[in-house]
């Protein structure tokens, strides 16, 4: 996408600027998705406790799939989808 944007510009500093517009979105659902395993996954204590049992709970239920594919617009994301034939 970089490559596209710097190729597609006059100007690196405008292919620059385009590209930083096209990532915006990704880059904050991203940071939302870190903070939030950061404060799940760095627990302690009886809170750590909870979300151990909520958290196996939730794998043999039901809901298993789900937590497993959470991430998958993160880890399944192909950048190369969006680039031109």
């Amino acid at each position: 996408m970089l490559a596209v944007n710097l190729a597609a510009s006059t100007e690196p500093t405008e292919g620059l600027r385009r590209y930083s517009q096209q990532r915006a979105s990704r880059v904050s659902r991203v940071h939302s998705a870190a903070t939030r395993n950061a404060r799940t996954f760095h627990l302690s204590g009886p809170a750590r406790a909870a979300r151990n049992v909520s958290l196996w709970l939730m794998l043999m239920g039901r809901r298993a799939h789900s937590f497993v594919t959470r991430m998958d617009w993160l880890y399944g994301h192909n950048v190369t989808s969006a680039l031109p034939a």
